[in-house]
């Protein structure tokens, strides 16, 4: 092994060692190479007989994992630069490394033209995916214009708010990153499938990132996951139109627990759709009618 991501995916793939265990364990030996340095015994001592084995045997899969790696990696299209980050690495987001289980290997797709290495300020707009009409207007105008305010749109490339959001910030003439896709699949597929055009778009203009491996289909454990990178990334996080079971509340609950700006778009009280707003408005959050006011919210732009 050689590669940064390539000491990263073999952790990957130790059954049984979590993300939080295994950068504890990465933090005491030194780095990432260092864990492959150090002694067999003291693996065992460290995590237990089982794991400290398991990291001295590569697993089943590390070959055809390591093929698929190396596929995505050479495989994007014209235009397009397919990249791998992780923990140590100069590019890693600094945001991510605040979490106590930032992602072992990030995938990050962006047009060539890309400034390599800048995380621009960002923040979140998230929804429903059944959002009404009116919801997605808002969340298009509001992309739009806090793109031309300088800031790049965070969302997670789903039906309804999501998809609206990324593209109200395509709509920007702002030059840069204007908005960020996080998904909840290998970075070779696109979910929902309606959405492979958008994600080219966004590609050209901004980032397409996961922490899943190439060829990982969309579970439905996986949103959870993508929704407190969509909350890490960015300064704070606005709910437009969410149900009581919307996963916009998990990501609001993740912004939250980061100590993130959390704000909500009031709505009727006869549509269900208003309901998790209003709750999140009663927990305290931020009530916002425009983008003034999510701009007041946030912190200033340094310029």
């Amino acid at each position: 092994m050689q590669d940064p991501w390539q000491f990263a995916l073999r952790l990957h793939l130790t059954h049984g060692l979590g993300l939080r265990q295994a950068r504890l364990l990465v933090k005491r030996v030194g780095g990432l190479a260092q864990v492959w340095q150090t002694p067999n015994a003291d693996l065992r001592d460290m995590l237990g007989l089982r794991l400290g084995s398991a990291l001295g045997t590569p697993p089943p899969d590390w070959d055809q994992a390591q093929a698929l790696v190396r596929h995505w990696l050479d495989s994007a299209p014209d235009g397009q630069r397919h990249r791998i980050l992780t923990w140590g690495d100069t590019d890693y987001p600094q945001n991510l490394t605040e979490l106590v289980d930032p992602p072992l290997l990030l995938f990050v797709t962006e047009a060539q033209t890309d400034d390599t290495g800048h995380w621009p300020p960002s923040v979140a707009l998230v929804g429903s995916r059944g959002a009404t009409p009116q919801g997605l207007a808002l969340a298009r105008q509001w992309a739009h214009e806090l793109a031309d305010a300088g800031w790049c749109v965070v969302s997670g490339l789903a039906h309804g708010i999501d998809g609206a959001a990324h593209a109200g910030a395509l709509m920007s003439d702002a030059s840069g990153c204007v908005t960020m896709a996080v998904m909840g699949t290998g970075p070779d597929l696109v979910y929902p499938h309606a959405h492979a055009q958008l994600k080219s778009r966004i590609v050209a203009r901004g980032r397409c990132l996961t922490e899943f491996l190439p060829g990982t289909g969309a579970r439905p454990a996986h949103f959870p996951m993508r929704n407190r990178l969509v909350a890490a990334l960015s300064s704070g996080l606005v709910v437009i139109e969410a149900g009581t079971g919307s996963g916009s509340l998990i990501s609001a609950q993740c912004a939250l627990d980061q100590g993130k700006e959390v704000m909500a778009v009031p709505g009727s009280i006869r549509s269900p759709l208003s309901r998790g707003c209003h709750a999140l408005l009663r927990q305290g959050a931020t009530l916002v009618e425009s983008t003034a006011e999510v701009l007041g919210a946030l912190p200033p732009l340094i310029q």
